[in-house]
């Protein structure tokens, strides 16, 4: 995905607001919708927005801003045949065949289903090759992408809001469908007091969101919070945490997306998180993200995930 098409996807999402407002009319009862993830499909040459609620909910249109038009009311994921228990997940398309894909999170697990060409539908319950779930319990916030000839799979530790931020789970793939292997330890938790997550809390969304002076030596969960005045409070045995309580986020954020950026050199990744609980009025809405580029070996595993004040790049 360039960083044009990144863009347009960031602005489909946000005419979801209004598609929400008017699919909310048409319930007989509340209910709260999350994660709107929209993408272009090559296949039937429309944008696809799904739309989490008891399962996933499935808008087409003709261009990100819309006209949206209502395809499934639940799409049929065949996940562990309940699609109530699904949550975080991301679509993908792979670029060499234009097959799609989804990768969530249910029952705590992660899965990724192959899709019909049309992502409105599943092809999982058509071939016994189309599922595929990771060993992993209590995870989720997942993306998918291709770097050159490999498939990544990136997922997270469960992290409801937490303050303290989640790691980074890493799996690699000849295909989106595996083999998958893991890339080894947590590319996002440290030792407690190691974090390096900046104290710019308020600063906005974006590259350089936490700008400002480290978190220091020897800081916990507890005392960032204190000392950057906020109100939220670390969240008990969730992210880095929930496998090991002497460790926290390097970064202080759970995964949001991963954006693929064309640059003069080639493809970059940018890693986006979520900062739960750190904006400075209080205001949920108003929590900022941190972006970072992702670095790789010559082997293409990717590096630990270190705070950075800022940082450029250079875009096609």
């Amino acid at each position: 995905m360039s960083l044009r098409c990144a863009i347009t996807r960031v602005r489909a999402l946000a005419h979801a607001r209004t598609l929400l407002r008017r699919a909310a009319l048409t319930h007989t009862c509340i209910a709260t919708y999350a994660g709107p993830d929209g993408i272009w499909n090559p296949n039937t040459g429309s944008w696809v927005l799904w739309i989490a609620l008891n399962g996933y909910v499935a808008f087409t249109a003709p261009s990100p801003a819309g006209p949206y038009t209502l395809a499934r009311r639940s799409v049929n994921v065949t996940i562990q045949n309940a699609t109530e228990a699904c949550g975080d997940y991301h679509l993908f398309v792979d670029p060499r065949d234009n097959t799609p894909y989804v990768i969530a999170g249910c029952h705590y697990y992660m899965f990724i289903e192959r899709l019909m060409p049309n992502l409105l539908d599943s092809a999982g319950d058509r071939s016994p090759t189309g599922l595929y779930q990771f060993p992993e319990y209590f995870v989720e916030a997942p993306t998918l992408f291709l770097r050159g000839n490999v498939y990544y799979a990136v997922f997270t530790l469960c992290c409801c809001f937490c303050m303290q931020g989640s790691g980074a789970i890493v799996y690699t793939a000849p295909h989106p469908l595996g083999p998958w292997t893991a890339q080894g330890a947590d590319i996002a938790c440290v030792p407690d007091g190691n974090s390096t997550a900046g104290a710019g809390a308020g600063a906005g969304a974006g590259a350089g969101a936490g700008a400002g002076a480290g978190a220091g030596a020897g800081a916990t969960d507890a005392h960032l919070a204190a000392a950057l005045g906020l109100g939220g409070i670390p969240t008990p045995n969730q992210g880095c945490e929930h496998r090991d309580p002497n460790t926290t986020s390097a970064v202080r954020s759970q995964q949001s997306f991963i954006a693929e950026v064309e640059t003069p050199a080639g493809p970059e990744f940018l890693w986006a998180g979520d900062r739960w609980q750190q904006s400075s009025d209080g205001t949920k809405g108003h929590d900022p993200q941190f972006w970072a580029p992702l670095a790789f070996d010559a082997q293409g595993a990717i590096l630990p995930l270190r705070w950075i004040d800022n940082f450029t790049i250079n875009v096609v």
